[in-house]
């Protein structure tokens, strides 16, 4: 089954009130990163987005941690 993810995948900054701030990506990362471990064998995630090309070689990174995205 296919399942299809439409949304904004974007880097995150959290400032927390103490500590150092962290990046990551966020948006539908959260979204696609869940469903894909809900059923690795008979689910294909297909995220749709728009992401900018600072983003794009660590979020393909990211993708290869789920083989049915």
């Amino acid at each position: 089954m296919k399942v299809v993810v439409i949304g904004t995948i974007n880097q995150d900054l959290i400032l927390p009130f103490r500590g150092t701030s962290i990046q990551s990506i966020g948006g539908i990362f959260y979204t696609i990163s869940a469903l894909s471990k809900l059923d690795e064998q008979n689910l294909q995630i297909v995220p749709i987005s728009f992401l900018g090309s600072d983003m794009y070689p660590a979020f393909l990174r990211l993708l290869k941690q789920y083989p049915n995205v």
